[in-house]
């Protein structure tokens, strides 16, 4: 079912955006892609339009572009960064814009927040690694009830780009690896969570992607699957999403959603204790996930059951079951990261679809920007 009139807005035009304005496309809207600077998505052929901003420039462009059309305009922001943007910016609390109303009261913040997702796991009884966090420059925490090896990482990356380079923490393998991380200057006043490292392979990595509609439910299946490999290996972002069926991992997001009465996308991660034969909670993204393409792939049609929450267009919520599972890839990434973690000896599904995150056939220049600058960066390390 196609959209009459609708405009969705894209704050962000990395490789993840480019899953939201492709099936944004698809569904006969009109794509604006915004960001502080270029990325691969700036280049689809799925955007009506595209530019790099300011902040004050899109405000400039909300006022004398949007507000006076005729037809929903819906909001999507691809990064943390945006959505904390959201949060903290007066306009788009105006009815006129179509927007996650998590970000609007800051709710968002007690999942996408480590520190406070780990108060909701306990308060829920779910599982969630044992865990510290501390201000860097206020206080030192006292190890000494977690063994080695841990992971250190930011409770909030928004901000921090800079400064994580891809990453998503540091792997401490004595009590002196906290000192070097603590001394990083943009660091301090930041808060720090330092964690145990949940026993197991990549593959007991297992990923979410589903829409909660503000009233305790999902507004369809969720979409779920086993991350692989990761870029960069042990903790990084996917770079290869095999679809699984994972029953645990969906009961875990019902009970989170209907507490907290979610209203957006979400996309949860968890991981397999090979010891404690447990699945514990690792993270939680508000917003579009890299990987999502895949739910693409499987006709999931997650953007559609998005916009559906704000009540302005009515698309079918039916998430088609099928035998055939799709394999989500992000190309050079992945080869990097078997080179570097050797084969997998994950069992890969007898049928299946694959994809890939910026390989496109129909929509090539996005592939040939991002693989340029990927490299670039990557050369730039060695």
């Amino acid at each position: 079912m196609l959209i009459d009139t609708a405009t969705v807005v894209v704050l962000g035009l990395s490789a993840t955006a480019k899953y939201v304005v492709r099936e944004a496309n698809q569904l006969g809207a009109i794509c604006w892609g915004l960001d502080t600077k270029k990325g691969a998505t700036y280049y689809s052929n799925c955007l009506h339009h595209a530019q790099v901003v300011t902040e004050q420039e899109l405000l400039d462009l909300l006022e004398t572009t949007f507000r006076a059309k005729n037809e929903p305009i819906f909001v999507c922001p691809t990064s943390d960064e945006w959505v904390d943007f959201i949060a903290r910016t007066p306009i788009f609390k105006e009815d006129w814009l179509h927007v996650d109303p998590p970000y609007l009261d800051g709710s968002y913040r007690e999942v996408a927040d480590k520190n406070r997702l780990q108060q909701l796991a306990m308060e829920l009884n779910l599982a969630y690694p044992k865990s510290i966090t501390f201000i860097v420059g206020e206080s030192v925490p006292d190890l000494t009830d977690l063994q080695f090896p841990l992971f250190c990482k930011p409770s909030d990356r928004v901000g921090l780009a800079d400064v994580m380079q891809g990453k998503k923490g540091w792997i401490l393998s004595k009590a002196t690896d906290l000192q070097a991380v603590i001394a990083i200057q943009k660091l301090q006043g930041v808060a720090l969570m330092v964690q145990e490292i949940i026993e197991g392979a990549e593959q007991n990595i297992k990923v979410l992607a589903a829409v909660g509609n503000g009233k305790g439910e999902m507004v369809t299946s969720p979409w779920t699957g086993t991350k692989v490999r990761q870029y960069p290996p042990q903790f990084g972002s996917g770079s290869l999403v095999v679809q699984s069926e994972e029953t645990q991992l969906e009961r875990i997001a019902k009970i989170i959603i209907q507490h907290t009465q979610y209203q957006g996308f979400l996309a949860l991660e968890a991981k397999y204790c090979d010891r404690r034969k447990d699945l514990f909670i690792i993270e939680i993204n508000t917003r579009p996930s890299l990987w999502f393409s895949a739910t693409t792939a499987s006709h999931a049609k997650l953007v559609g059951y998005w916009m559906n929450t704000f009540d302005q267009i009515a698309l079918s919520t039916v998430f088609p079951k099928s035998d055939t599972k799709v394999i989500w890839r992000y190309g050079y990434k992945d080869i990097y990261a078997r080179l570097k973690t050797g084969k997998s000896n994950f069992s890969f599904p007898q049928k299946s679809v694959k994809i890939y995150a910026v390989w496109d056939k129909n929509d090539l220049k996005p592939f040939f920007y991002d693989l340029w600058n990927g490299l670039s960066k990557l050369f730039k390390r060695f």
